[in-house]
């Protein structure tokens, strides 16, 4: 099966499913039954058709076999400005524009440098350029004239070199020599990929230059490219500007067409697409589910082509991925499921980070077992969505309710879909001072010593260590066996600087142990490692089957995991006083709907975890205290699990006043502190 990956323009009504030929039959009416200079805009968001349009109305205006047409120049914006100044970019326009309308396509062609043309240009231009002008195939009196009209030693105004381009188009089209009797239609495209100040400059030389008879100009543009463009060319202004700036734009424009996406019907395109790569083919689908597809589509992107073809996309990746990994998509329900969940990630990707960060809430959510999911979405993104995008995905989600009642794989399907997300989708990176941790980890560094305790080390071993912070449980790993090599990595700059220090202190040579500033989920290795070992990182990754899973994939045929990272519980009591403290400086409001971004699972959800990756030979120890043995819990909680919610108060001085609150308060109430400790041990086999 193969499918076109390519965002490609349609080119004729045949391949239309949007069903906008109509509007392409219309204006063409419109441009053949005007008398030019007429000027076009197709307004639009980027990737919503225009260029479509565009090649549909070329297809029924530039038809030599009918009674009247035109000639067709295309004048692709962006392509002049790639590896040119914005002057040079604009020279190159106008002098391509010259060349394509002194072309003959009917007749045997030539190249002739015209030295008086070259003069003229260049003395307009102001440009040293090397300018080299092209008339193809016309007549020698048809040639001359042409060269007269340019060789006009009194051509210096903008004026006289519109006269002069008008009157060599009238030649040209009259004279027989295979153009169209009725000029030229040029379509400019790709005006919103180019700075706005210079879509203004180019439209300035349209209207400046080739505002004459025998032209039409169709420009694929957006009125807010206009807007930003005058403002930035000539300052932001009150309401007189703004209105002076629709003046400007509709003097230089006779028709503007907006393309008409929220009136787009998407349901054959979705049909098409999906049946081309193959998404539904052993379900078969009803014409209320399409229905309901082109409900999303319009919701989730606005029925914007573009976005839907990576959608589409998408898809097709997904399904391949799900087939490699272990198939979840094996159910209709769950490919709707998946459908969605991809709809929202490109049309709002922190919507679906979102959704990646508190899977288990959407979870309940989706089985309309707990409303907390949405209410918190609405909360948490209503400084970024305006209140009808919240609406709209709320709306969403009721859709998809309608459709499936099955939501179980939906923490699956969600991390599948992930591959191809925009949004980084990784934990939230919290700011340690590693220096303040160095003096303050004794916690971390007493439960990382009893993960080693526990450890049956081989020789001459690979290891990764994963979150290392200070190094210095590292350093403990490379004594019990200094045989062996150790990569050990850390999101933090900071901690990576003092682990070096430490492993510096140490006499270790960084060959023995080499410690890199990486993110763990940006782990790449494949069969790589022996051995893999946490201590006290991992609950700080939600995404808890994708971590996992790199793991499993770096490590080598029969290599062994030792982890150790909270359980279900942990530190509950010192939580409570987090959020009695924010209370208590009233910074309650800011923390509402709210939750840790922590992967604290029982012992049985471990369990499945590592099962559904692929681990065998399972052990895991889950060890509960009153956290009496740790004599620096609540000063290495403060560096540690207090960062989640410091980084999420905004002011600098609230910070430090949080912290010191929350360590005497929870010095003055607790007594004890319930911890809860996985040890973890497992193999990935052969």
């Amino acid at each position: 099966m193969s499918f076109d990956l390519r965002d490609a323009p349609i080119t004729s009504t045949e391949f239309d499913l949007l069903d906008t030929g109509s509007y392409a039959d219309a204006i063409s009416q419109f441009i053949l039954n005007s008398k030019p200079p007429v000027t076009i805009s197709v307004q639009g968001e980027w990737g919503c058709g225009k260029t479509s349009l565009l090649k549909m109305i070329e297809k029924k205006v530039n038809n030599p076999n009918a009674t009247k047409y035109y000639e067709s120049v295309w004048i692709n914006t962006w392509e002049f400005f790639v590896n040119n100044t914005s002057d040079h970019a604009c020279e190159q326009i106008i002098l391509y524009i010259l060349r394509e309308i002194t072309k003959q396509k009917n007749a045997k062609q030539s190249r002739t440098d015209i030295e008086d043309l070259k003069l003229n240009v260049k003395r307009y231009l102001n440009s040293a350029a090397n300018i080299t002008m092209d008339i193809a195939g016309v007549t020698e009196q048809t040639k001359k004239s042409t060269i007269d009209v340019f060789s006009d030693s009194r051509l210096t105004t903008v004026s006289q070199l519109r006269d002069s381009i008008e009157q060599t188009i009238n030649r040209l089209v009259k004279t027989h020599n295979g153009l169209s009797s009725y000029g030229f239609v040029f379509y400019v495209d790709d005006l919103d990929r180019i700075d706005p100040v210079h879509a203004i400059r180019i439209l300035e030389i349209i209207k400046n230059l080739f505002d004459i008879d025998h032209c039409v100009f169709i420009l694929a543009i957006d009125y807010e490219i206009i807007t930003r463009g005058l403002k930035e060319k000539y300052g932001e202004g009150d309401i007189q500007n703004e209105a002076a700036y629709r003046a400007y734009f509709d003097k230089l424009i006779q028709l503007p067409f907006s393309m008409p996406i929220k009136h787009y019907d998407s349901k054959r395109l979705i049909e098409k697409s999906l049946t081309e790569i193959g998404y539904f083919n052993t379900f078969p689908l009803s014409e209320r589910d399409y229905n309901k597809f082109a409900v999303i589509v319009k919701k989730t992107i606005n029925n914007n082509p573009r976005s839907w073809k990576r959608i589409a996309n998408a898809l097709f990746l997904s399904d391949i991925i799900d087939k490699q990994r272990g198939p979840v998509l094996t159910t209709k329900e769950n490919r709707i499921i998946n459908f969605v969940f991809v709809s929202l990630q490109i049309g709002y990707p922190k919507v679906y980070a979102y959704m990646m960060t508190y899977p288990g809430m959407l979870i309940d959510f989706l089985h309309d077992t707990d409303e907390h999911f949405i209410t918190k979405l609405n909360h948490e993104l209503k400084e970024n969505l305006t209140e009808e995008a919240l609406h709209d995905i709320t709306a969403i989600f009721d859709l998809l309710k309608n459709l499936v009642n099955d939501f179980t794989a939906s923490r699956e399907i969600i991390l599948n879909s992930a591959t191809t997300s925009i949004e980084d989708l990784s934990q939230m990176k919290f700011k340690y001072d590693g220096r303040a941790y160095d003096k303050s980890s004794q916690t971390q560094y007493q439960q990382g010593s009893k993960l080693i305790d526990k450890l049956k080390l081989t020789r001459h071993a690979n290891i990764l260590d994963l979150g290392c912070g200070n190094g210095k449980t590292t350093i403990e790993l490379y004594h019990a066996e200094p045989s062996n090599r150790i990569v050990a990595i850390d999101q933090s700059s900071s901690q990576i600087d003092i682990a070096i220090e430490n492993r510096t202190a140490a006499k270790i040579p960084a060959t023995a142990i080499d410690f890199q500033q990486l993110d763990a989920l940006d782990l790449k290795e494949k069969e790589a490692f022996d051995l893999i070992f946490s201590n006290a990182a991992l609950h700080w990754i939600i995404e808890s089957k994708v971590m996992y899973t790199k793991i499993f994939e770096a490590l080598k045929p029969n290599g062994t995991i030792a982890i150790h990272q909270g359980g279900a519980g942990s530190y509950r009591e010192l939580h409570e006083v987090a959020y009695e403290t924010l209370n208590e400086l009233q910074q309650s409001d800011q923390f509402s709907n709210w939750q840790i971004p922590l992967f604290y699972p029982t012992k049985r959800e471990m369990q499945d975890l590592l099962e559904s990756v692929g681990f065998s030979s399972i052990k895991i120890e889950s060890v509960e205290s009153n956290g009496q043995e740790y004599s620096n819990l609540i000063e290495n909680f403060s560096n540690a699990s207090l960062l989640p919610y410091l980084q999420h108060i905004k002011s600098e001085d609230m910070k430090a006043t949080f912290k010191r609150a929350f360590i005497e308060r929870a010095k003055q109430k607790i007594d004890s502190v319930y911890t809860h400790r996985l040890y973890v041990f497992a193999e990935k086999g052969r």
